[in-house]
């Protein structure tokens, strides 16, 4: 479940303990244990499990295609993010 604090994004369970800190402008998808996430107007892959980034928000634009597939948008390149 999304959760907003101060106008940052996190997520908790369903008994409301908090998972993911509130730290994103935005969670854009939740994808099994990896949230598309927008930081600083730019989007990233993030592990809820490791609590860290796969790919760091610095692409335009990012979007689910299959599991750990995404089609990724930056400096106008078009290609897909794999992991």
């Amino acid at each position: 479940i999304n959760i907003c604090k101060n106008g940052l994004w996190g997520l908790c369970d369903l008994r409301g303990n908090e998972v993911v800190k509130p730290m994103f402008e935005e969670i854009i998808r939740t994808d099994f244990d990896y949230l598309v996430v927008k930081n600083k107007n730019k989007h990233g892959i993030y592990n809820v499990n490791t609590k860290q980034y796969i790919f760091e928000p610095t692409y335009d634009f990012i979007m689910f295609i299959t599991p750990y597939k995404y089609y990724a948008v930056k400096d106008g390149d078009q290609f897909y993010l794999t992991f």
